[in-house]
């Protein structure tokens, strides 16, 4: 049987940076920082696999955003079988850079502050088997031992802060664009 756990009022009115400190920059850039989360830690060289069954590591997936020219000749991590429609496809810098620019037009029109480059590669870093650290890096502050130990054996130390800042940020920006509408519910038997 499970248990439902939530958070306290407390852990509530901390706010992110109470949770996982507040996001770093290296040399002046956050994106810097967030390479350094994903590369530099203990836990970046660390095989894991996502709830979906992808095994990865944290560095595996940088490059997977961010440079994946440097992986040439590999095999990305993926579910799905390699050449498939399904399969896992790293971005040039190129498609990043106008699939930014095609999201910021779109917050423009709306009115909307504009993504960051830092808020951009979080966003999709979430996307990919990261989510499974991210989200247990955050779900370990329930104070659930279960919870707490997989985060120690998935994670070490590292609490990605300043990539969980740029997912928030990314989230909280990219949700004025989402269209508000009817949903019917009905139920069997009224």
């Amino acid at each position: 049987s499970y248990s439902l756990s939530l958070g306290t009022l407390d852990v509530f009115f901390k706010g992110l940076t109470g949770l996982v400190g507040p996001p770093r920059q290296v040399k002046g850039s956050l994106t810097i920082a967030m390479k350094e989360e994903h590369n530099s830690q203990p836990d970046s060289k660390q095989k894991f696999t996502s709830s979906n069954g992808v095994e990865t590591t944290s560095e595996i997936e940088w490059k997977f955003v961010n440079d994946p020219a440097s992986y040439k000749g590999k095999k990305w991590p993926d579910r799905f079988k390699e050449g498939t429609k399904e399969a896992r496809k790293p971005r040039t810098q190129k498609e990043l850079e106008e699939a930014l620019k095609k999201k910021n037009k779109q917050l423009e029109e709306a009115n909307c502050t504009v993504l960051q480059w830092p808020e951009f590669i979080a966003g999709i870093l979430y996307t990919g088997p990261m989510y499974e650290k991210y989200n247990l890096v955050l779900r370990a502050e329930s104070g659930v031992p279960f919870l707490i130990s997989r985060r120690k054996a998935l994670c070490g130390s590292n609490k990605y802060p300043t990539t969980i800042h740029g997912i928030n940020s990314c989230v909280i920006k990219l949700s004025k664009l989402t269209r508000v509408n009817v949903l019917w519910r009905g139920s069997t038997g009224a």
